[in-house]
């Protein structure tokens, strides 16, 4: 019988945060660079000038979060204790994933519908956020061995 465990060592564990958290850390990146050309320039009178790129800063919002709460759990070896941070690292990315598919379905209704960039936004900005965040919840409680350099 094979048992198995969820300890992994840091150095195969950063390569896996960095591939869950930093395209959605892009993702915030762009969208509030969306969000300040939209305030410095005239409204058109549509009220989702602006409010399109404040909930996709806000929902990617944990891409940077997540890349800082991933490096403090793994070199500092310390379980993530704040409730609303483990319930905000798992609740954003699948708030994005729902916002997105809404988009993909309004697309597939204007006929405008890009499949590639609908399931490649899918996975890299809310099924790895997600499922890193998971297992970064679960790591600590069995232990992440420590390198030696």
């Amino acid at each position: 019988m094979f048992k198995s465990s969820l300890r992994i060592s840091t150095w195969v564990a950063v390569p896996e945060m960095l591939l869950c958290f930093v395209p959605l850390t892009i993702a915030f990146c762009d969208a509030v660079q969306a969000l300040s050309s939209a305030l410095h320039r005239p409204m058109s009178g549509d009220s989702n000038d602006a409010a399109v790129p404040l909930v996709a800063a806000a929902l990617a919002a944990m891409g940077p979060i997540g890349l800082v709460v991933a490096f403090r759990t793994l070199f500092n070896a310390k379980r993530i204790s704040a409730r609303w941070l483990r319930t905000a690292l798992m609740a954003a990315p699948v708030l994005n994933g729902i916002v997105l598919i809404a988009q993909g379905l309004s697309e597939r209704v204007a006929g405008t519908f890009q499949a590639f960039d609908f399931w490649s936004g899918l996975v890299l900005l809310s099924a790895l956020p997600a499922l890193g965040a998971a297992h970064l919840m679960m790591v600590p409680e069995v232990g992440v061995e420590p390198t030696r350099l």
